[in-house]
């Protein structure tokens, strides 16, 4: 089993060299949705605290 990981890592390697990087296409849907799911709990926490935020009388 130590040596199919062995050989599993340096075929990743020499892939990765031969390609000149990643052995496989990384897809850009992720980083999308990770910034939706941000931009989303940002929003949530805006709305929670707008709705605690009192403005003082004083001016």
């Amino acid at each position: 089993m130590r040596s199919h990981s062995y050989r599993a890592v340096n075929l990743f390697i020499q892939q990765s060299l031969n390609v000149g990087g990643l052995p496989f296409e990384v897809r850009a849907p992720g980083a999308k949705l990770s910034k939706e799911k941000a931009l989303e709990i940002l929003l949530e926490k805006l709305e929670t605290t707008d709705s605690k935020f009192e403005p003082s009388a004083k001016s």
